[in-house]
């Protein structure tokens, strides 16, 4: 990796030319991870895009002008462009807006929340992978996350990533040209064929198809996130996202009271990243890994038996926690 060195002294890992985004609001210990692993690299021109704070939450000003004031002189960056709310509007608008703001300014971008944690390697990987499938209309989307790489039932073929229908936004890049074409956060232009026989059988069972049915019906409802749309995105319009075959992003976000989504015990949470070896080892062809899709189908929607065992497993490990901590 090209070594970079700041004015301001900072050394550099690795030189990007392409943009980075950040969304965060009220935690700033978790943006504070983020924005040092960030200093590792040199960004060329980094959107901050934070919510405005709540006026119902107590002490969330504060938070929020905390966060706001550790992206101020951050090294190894050439221009940084805010883009603050003044009060809060919430992660659906704040996000889908803030994206849109952001490839109305740029073709590509690499993206990140407060709780993502990527490998350094991660940044060249998404690089590299928006350069070389910019003009294949199919991919639409980069993830960093794989949680399934310990599965040995995924045959990966020797490639450094794969491809699959299910797009991952744990640390994600995309281009400006795609994204707005197919992205619709209002879902209006899939609600008409949902239901449909010919969609229905796009799902491995009728359990995910259930599973995201009523995912969707709670986003229509709320609006209370952004990401869950983009499944019958990709399966509407037949589009492919590319899985690196290690994991390249940890979520260190989980089991905080102020988490939104993140809540509970998850075997997602804080999964370790690992280094990106280059050159990368492309795949023979554009084609779905059946293996991953089939792996991350049985994780969302598992079925009865595999339902009991994890309901098992966790009961397990609670009462270890509360019954077996060592004796002082």
């Amino acid at each position: 990796m090209t070594k970079y060195v700041d004015p301001k002294g900072k050394s550099a890992e690795f030189k990007l030319h392409t943009p980075v985004g950040i969304f965060f609001y009220n935690r700033p210990d978790l943006l504070k991870i983020i924005l040092n692993r960030l200093t590792e690299i040199y960004i060329p021109k980094l959107f901050l895009v934070s919510d405005g704070p709540n006026s119902q939450r107590f002490g969330d000003q504060e938070k929020v002008t905390e966060c706001r004031n550790l992206c101020k002189n951050l090294p190894n960056v050439g221009e940084t462009i805010e883009i603050y709310r003044d009060y809060n509007v919430g992660i659906y608008r704040n996000i889908t807006e803030g994206i849109r703001n952001i490839f109305s300014r740029t073709e590509t971008c690499i993206f990140l929340e407060d709780d993502t944690l990527p490998d350094i390697s991660f940044f060249k990987y998404c690089q590299e992978l928006l350069e070389w499938y910019s003009g294949d209309d199919k991919v639409w989307l980069i993830s960093g996350t794989n949680v399934f790489t310990s599965k040995k039932s995924i045959k990966s073929d020797s490639v450094s990533f794969y491809f699959s229908r299910y797009p991952g936004f744990w640390g994600w890049a995309s281009w400006s040209k795609k994204w707005n074409k197919y992205y619709d956060g209002e879902l209006a232009s899939f609600l008409s064929f949902w239901n449909h026989p010919s969609f229905k059988k796009q799902f491995r069972s009728r359990r995910e198809y259930l599973y995201w049915t009523n995912k969707l019906n709670v986003v229509i409802a709320t609006k209370g996130t952004w990401d869950t749309q983009a499944i019958p995105t990709s399966f509407y319009n037949e589009l492919l996202s590319i899985v690196p075959a290690v994991n390249l992003v940890t979520n260190i976000g989980f089991n905080r009271s102020d988490a939104t989504h993140s809540r509970g015990n998850s075997p997602l949470a804080n999964v370790l990243a690992h280094s990106f070896e280059f050159p990368m080892k492309m795949p023979p062809r554009i084609s779905i890994n059946q293996d991953y899709d089939k792996a991350f189908s049985n994780y969302v929607a598992p079925n009865l038996l595999k339902k009991l065992k994890i309901g098992f497993g966790r009961r397990l490990r609670r009462i270890r926690k509360n019954y077996c901590r060592p004796k002082i």
